[in-house]
């Protein structure tokens, strides 16, 4: 089974000093780096936030995270929701990008 090396958690709208400076760490560094910035958000307000996982040394994994205050901040939960969501009749993912997600979601349990 495939390790996750690293994940990358940029923000992209908030405070301008917290804005477009990416942090890369263990998944638990990145999600404590999340939950921090989850902190600062207005009860009202969400934020944009992208995120890249790497499994071994190379990118698996792109996307974004829509921050609120109070969030469990797991990105294991959201891209379990994704593929949960991808896998339903009517989306148009291939059964090879679905398999590649499972992957993703597998090693991101164990990390």
């Amino acid at each position: 089974m495939q390790r996750i090396t690293n994940v990358t958690v940029t923000r992209f709208e908030g405070p301008s000093n917290l804005c477009g400076q990416p942090f890369t760490g263990t998944l638990a560094e990145a999600e404590a780096r999340l939950g921090e910035w989850a902190s600062d958000i207005d009860h009202q307000c969400v934020d944009k936030c992208g995120f890249e996982i790497e499994m071994d040394g190379e990118l698996a994994y792109t996307g974004r995270y829509e921050l609120r205050q109070g969030d469990e901040c797991s990105l294991m939960l959201h891209v379990a929701r994704f593929l949960n969501w991808a896998k339903k009749d009517g989306h148009a993912v291939n059964a090879a990008d679905l398999e590649h997600i499972g992957k993703v979601v597998a090693a991101l349990a164990i990390a």
